[in-house]
C-alpha cells in the first residue's frame, strides 16, 4: 500500500500489511491476522495497523474500488490525481464528440458528470 510507505517515510511506526484468515476483519486483537495483502486484493480486504503516541491502535483498510453509494461527493487528494482524472475525461469527451459528429457546447456539464460519476462508481456519460 502506498499509504503505508508514505507513513513509514514520515517516521510513523506502522505494522506490516495483513488480511484476516476469516475473510472479514471485525474484531479486536491480532488473532486470525495473516501477514501479507489479501490474496485477491479485493477492496476492504487488506489492512495495516499503527499505534499513536497515546497508545490508541488504528487500523486502515485498503480500498481498491469503492462500493457504489459510499462516496457522495468528488474529492481529489493530490494535484496529480485530478490531472489524471482530467486526462481520462478529455479522452472520453473526445470520443463523445466523435460520436456526436460536432463540438459539444455543454462540455462543462459533461466533464462535471464524468468526474463525479467516476469517483462515485456510477456509469460514465457516453
Amino acid at each position: 500500500m502506498v499509504c503505508r510507505a508514505t507513513l513509514v517515510e514520515r517516521g510513523v511506526r506502522v505494522g506490516e500489511i495483513f488480511h484476516d484468515a476469516t475473510g472479514v476483519f471485525h474484531h479486536a486483537g491480532t488473532a486470525d491476522r495473516v501477514p501479507r495483502p489479501a490474496p485477491d486484493r479485493r477492496s476492504y480486504g487488506s489492512f495495516m495497523s499503527m499505534t499513536d503516541p497515546e497508545g490508541n491502535e488504528w487500523v486502515v483498510q485498503e480500498i481498491t474500488q469503492r462500493i457504489p453509494g459510499r462516496i457522495t461527493q468528488a474529492s481529489y487528494g493530490a494535484r496529480a490525481d485530478l490531472a489524471s482524472a482530467l486526462r481520462a475525461a478529455a479522452a472520453a469527451h473526445g470520443a463523445h464528440e466523435g460520436r456526436l459528429g460536432h463540438e459539444d457546447a455543454n462540455w462543462p456539464e459533461w466533464y462535471a458528470d464524468y468526474l463525479l460519476n467516476e469517483q462515485l462508481g456510477q456509469p460514465l456519460p457516453g
